[in-house]
């Protein structure tokens, strides 16, 4: 009977995980299609993906690694589908701020699923970097995003998909780790923002430079120096690409450490690796100290009061009796207050002072 009980919680929790993985991945890429042009998308995109976060503990409910693959490649579309809506303009985009936060956002969800549930699930996740241009090509319909070169959309397409995987790669032996203080985290983060920066540097001068606006002629350059000092602006927007970049990704992925981290102390949580390398989580029991029952040592006495207070209302007692009873009733009871502070004193005390009272009017 246990066995179909846990069955059905996990069939339960299986189906609430898919659900909800399907539903935020679908609003995703439709809220940020729709709103892509409005003045309030950076607000809704952020939103969206702070939504997207969600999904992660869904990701790990998954036991099929199929059915993990397949949520990983689907929120990682959504995720990427979302950035791509933000660099949707290759004239501005590499020199803006917003832009960068986004995808910022969606590598810091890459690098919280590598923290939650293995850098193999983040690597999957993050391989979907190519959706970025995969919706701006769909949304135009055309290649104009690469300045209609192919083999720019392919080049770019791999840069894409390349610069959340290099975060997962350089960290994929930190989020191994069971204990990281936040000064190392800090410091990682940094050095693997200026190790990917590069590539998105890279990036950002084979999109812009793919529009005819900024096209150049390689031959000509003698050296990268003659070539960014004949292009000021993309010089200009790459600076400003490269701060926005490092401050925005140092952020974001202190921030996907940070909330794992309150989430396992929040809900008393263990983090550990079993003999297959695989993470797992165990939940601290609650150990309550066992209660001691203590017998109230009064018990008796009250009972062989209570039994004597019959007696004498119902005139079952004489003079002599009743002074001997209570003689031995006081002397037990100057014992027991000695001895035991706990347990029904006051009220054996009470009913002892109402006897007293009783006799003493009796045979007045």
């Amino acid at each position: 009977m246990d066995n179909v009980n846990v069955s059905t919680v996990e069939n339960k929790g299986l189906r609430t995980a898919v659900i909800a993985i399907l539903l935020i991945g679908l609003v995703d890429i439709l809220l940020s299609s729709i709103f892509a042009q409005s003045a309030y998308n950076f607000a809704v995109f952020s939103v969206l993906l702070i939504i997207t976060g969600i999904t992660v503990p869904f990701i790990r409910m998954l036991r099929t690694r199929s059915y993990k693959v397949i949520a990983c490649i689907f929120i990682g579309f959504a995720a990427y589908w979302v950035v791509g809506t933000a660099y949707n303009d290759p004239d501005v985009m590499f020199g803006q701020f917003l832009p960068v936060v986004i995808f910022a956002f969606a590598n810091g969800i890459a690098i919280l699923i590598s923290i939650v549930d293995g850098s193999n699930s983040g690597s999957i996740y993050s391989s979907m970097g190519f959706t970025v241009v995969a919706y701006n090509v769909l949304i135009t319909g055309d290649l104009s995003y690469v300045g209609g070169k192919p083999d720019i959309l392919l080049l770019s397409a791999v840069l894409w998909s390349l610069i959340p995987m290099l975060w997962c790669y350089l960290f994929s032996k930190t989020t191994a780790r069971l204990t990281f203080n936040a000064k190392n985290r800090f410091i990682s983060t940094l050095k693997n923002g200026i190790l990917t920066l590069p590539v998105y540097l890279l990036l950002g001068v084979v999109i812009l430079t793919s529009q005819g606006v900024r096209s150049f002629n390689i031959p000509s350059a003698s050296s990268i120096g003659d070539f960014f000092s004949a292009n000021p602006m993309i010089t200009e927007i790459l600076i400003a690409a490269s701060w926005f970049y490092l401050l925005v990704h140092t952020i974001a992925i202190m921030v996907a450490f940070f909330s794992n981290e309150l989430v396992l102390h929040a809900y008393k949580i263990e983090k550990g690796i079993n003999d297959d390398g695989e993470i797992e989580y165990h939940i601290e029991k609650k150990t309550e100290a066992p209660k001691v029952e203590t017998d109230d040592p009064y018990k008796n006495i009250i009972k062989e009061m209570k039994a004597f207070k019959k007696d004498f209302g119902a005139g079952k007692v004489n003079r002599l009796v009743a002074t001997q009873k209570t003689g031995k009733i006081r002397s037990e009871m100057d014992l027991l207050t000695t001895k035991y502070h706990h347990g029904s004193k006051e009220e054996a005390e009470n009913l002892f002072q109402e006897i007293e009272k009783e006799i003493e009017f009796a045979f007045r």
